[in-house]
């Protein structure tokens, strides 16, 4: 999957569906993007703007699909245990939780 974004997008659910669906990354490095898609890991993150580097990202993976495999395998794995419904769920409630402790909500 090949999300060469530039614009802002806090976390694109494309990315986690695409991990879900056992597909490796090629991602730019704008934003929150490269803590989506971990470089070498997951797939590949790539500078902004750099065609060459986006075009070189994408050959890897053809030409090696056990690569490919491999990543995205990993984030596979990587979606489960950090985008799960319930680890969102806990993540929101820990925020309020902390914000209530803090005197931010009544």
């Amino acid at each position: 999957m090949v999300l060469a974004s530039v614009a802002f997008e806090a976390c694109p659910f494309v990315l986690l569906e695409a991990m879900a669906a056992s597909l490796p990354l090629v991602t730019s490095n704008f934003g929150a993007l490269p803590e989506v898609n971990i470089d070498g890991e997951t797939g590949f993150v790539t500078p902004m703007h750099d065609s060459l580097a986006l075009a070189s990202a994408i050959r890897r993976l053809m030409d090696n699909p056990p690569l490919a495999l491999r990543m995205g395998q990993l984030g596979l794995q990587r979606v489960k245990v950090l985008y799960s419904r319930e680890q969102m769920v806990r993540s929101a409630l820990d925020v309020y939780t902390a914000c209530r402790r803090f005197g931010e909500f009544p």
